[in-house]
């Protein structure tokens, strides 16, 4: 009973200051800080279920209050809108922002490894909370650039704003993923490796890790032949001639669209010279045949002629990559003995990985364009319906993959990596 009481004087202090919060928030018309102020309720309503037989070597009591004095600050400074007060670009509120869902992706982690039979280890809690902390911050500024055209706000400033949010977020992200490390992940409170150490438990996860071997080929090894291995090469080879054109011409946007394209288009190839395992044919095609039409449009110049063909390539290319992010991260998990993901929460991670690479690759615009005089990106549109069309096309990419999976298995829920 007193932990049961301990709990419940918990969660009163929670639930009273997130509504304190969502009353604020509500009353500054801050559909964000409304969002995190509900979120921030439930996900701390879920740490007081969590069994203290569950995680034998932590003092939970600790962790909670260490969590709940971490999220305060961020929480009331973002809802009462206290970057607003003392400057107006918002760098604190964005700072704000990020620190707490980098702490909700910590409390996200820990509820999914108490509830699922996820077993985690130190190198993919880090980088969960990094992807889940930019896939965030990225949803944020999109929330914003859509809430100044049609609630007349001046959130973003430009294109060159923009950029100066995603560097930022992207560098904070790092920076507290590796502080969770050091910190929230020391063994005084989070013994990741150690959690799931019963022998029974031991011996289930190999028998459905022998079952997962075979994913790729439900869903891709029917469809080998040397067809497809063919028209692969073609491919590859097609979008090294759109290099080479580049290079000949002095055309940098189709140089730069072209090395991206060809670095992925190769990833089938390195991935079998690395580990000895050779691709399904149906994964080779898929990659090269999109990539190709991503970096064929440039030398063609459908770029200026088609208002949809930058948002058409952008999809195309968030599906190519979630299926090499997808196919990684089953080789990744083949070899990690610790480490043990549910096929479901792989799936979500294919789609928090897309972020990272989106706003990679629009920050690599960005310098292309000032160091070379360059007009890949033609602004702010651009780079947000771009970060929205990568993000659509790995979403399309991992519902095809999970209604694949889910004709073929019978037991999906037991089916992991």
């Amino acid at each position: 009973m007193v932990i049961s009481n301990k709990n419940m004087v918990f969660l009163i202090i929670v639930v009273l200051t997130g509504v304190i919060c969502l009353a604020i928030s509500i009353f500054r018309l801050d559909p964000i800080w409304i969002a995190m102020s509900v979120f921030y309720i439930f996900l701390m309503y879920g740490l007081t279920k969590i069994e203290e037989t569950f995680y034998r070597e932590i003092n939970l009591d600790t962790l909670k209050k260490d969590l709940f004095i971490l999220t305060l600050f961020p929480l009331l400074a973002g809802s009462t809108g206290i970057g607003r007060l003392i400057e107006t670009s918002l760098v604190l509120g964005d700072i704000t922002f990020i620190f707490l869902s980098s702490l909700f992706a910590f409390i996200i982690l820990l509820l999914i490894d108490d509830l699922t039979d996820l077993r985690s280890n130190r190198p993919f809690a880090v980088s969960f909370v990094i992807s889940f902390t930019i896939s965030a911050g990225t949803l944020f500024i999109i929330i914003r650039y859509f809430t100044d055209i049609y609630m007349d706000t001046s959130y973003l400033r430009g294109n060159t704003h923009l950029m100066f949010y995603l560097l930022m977020l992207s560098i904070l992200s790092v920076i507290i993923g590796l502080g969770f490390n050091d910190y929230i992940l020391s063994s005084e409170y989070f013994m990741l490796e150690n959690i799931r150490s019963d022998p029974e438990v031991r011996a289930s996860d190999r028998e459905v890790r022998k079952e997962f071997l075979h994913v790729l080929n439900i869903l891709f090894g029917r469809y080998n032949n040397i067809w497809l291995d063919i028209g692969s090469r073609i491919f590859q080879l097609s979008i090294v001639a759109i290099v080479i054109y580049g290079i000949y011409s002095s055309r940098w946007p189709v140089i730069a669209w072209g090395i991206f394209s060809m670095i992925f288009a190769f990833s089938p190839d390195m991935f079998r010279i690395n580990t000895g395992l050779r691709s399904p044919s149906l994964i080779s095609i898929w990659i090269t045949s999109m990539l190709f039409i991503f970096a064929f449009g440039r030398p063609m110049r459908f770029y200026g002629i088609f208002d949809w063909w930058a948002g058409f390539t952008h999809f195309l290319a968030g599906s190519a990559v979630s299926i090499l992010v997808f196919s990684s991260f089953i080789y990744i998990n083949r070899k990690l003995e610790n480490l043990f993901i549910p096929i479901w929460l792989l799936l979500l991670l294919v789609l928090l990985s897309i972020s990272p690479i989106g706003i990679i690759w629009e920050i690599s615009e960005f310098i292309i364009d000032r160091s070379l005089d360059t007009s890949i990106q033609a602004g702010l549109d651009d780079t947000i319906y771009d970060l929205i069309c990568n993000f659509f096309g790995s979403l399309f990419t991992v519902i095809l993959i999970y209604l694949t999976l889910l004709n073929e298995c019978r037991e999906l829920n037991k089916l992991s990596l």
